[in-house]
């Protein structure tokens, strides 16, 4: 079960053997995917729509469509993050980071950024070298950094401290 919401409207929203249940009324509907999936094509209680998968962000479960040229934000829940929301923990987000640990143990080889720095999601701020392979390590959120611990040629254990942000 998965709630959606959709411009400010919720739905219950159940996926069994390929059938949908929306608000527990059965969905029945002819859907054919066009141009890789982003574009679909849907016959509902005899009417034609067309889909367009304008934006997806996975990690968030949110999605943008167009449906007969009319934009539709969603939101989707699954029945875990509807208990976790109903616990209290519903911010998971990696917003809140305030250190990165070696995930391996290994060599670094080299620092890509500087203390004080201002670096965005995705950055790339440096590089180990485990089992003979180079990984890039790249910043969790946006952040300023507040200490670098480790410099190039660095050995390094699982979980040490590499850097921290403000």
């Amino acid at each position: 079960m998965y709630k959606v919401t959709t411009n400010s409207t919720a739905f219950q929203v159940s996926l069994e053997d390929k059938k949908v249940t929306c608000n527990n009324e059965k969905i029945e509907w002819d859907l054919s995917s066009i141009d890789s999936g982003s574009i679909l094509s849907c016959i509902y209680k005899n009417q034609s729509f067309n889909i367009e998968v304008v934006k997806s962000d996975f990690a968030n479960k949110s999605f943008v469509l167009k449906v007969n040229g009319k934009l539709y934000a969603s939101q989707l829940e699954s029945e875990l993050d509807l208990l976790l929301k109903k616990l209290g923990f519903s911010n998971t987000k990696n917003d809140t980071v305030s250190e990165i640990k070696a995930p391996m143990p290994g060599m670094v080889v080299e620092v890509l950024s500087n203390e004080g720095q201002d670096v965005k999601k995705g950055d790339k701020l440096l590089i180990l070298e485990a089992m003979k392979m180079e990984n890039i390590i790249k910043s969790p959120r946006d952040g300023i950094i507040q200490s670098i611990k480790v410099q190039a040629k660095d050995n390094v254990e699982k979980n040490q401290l590499l850097i921290s942000f403000e």
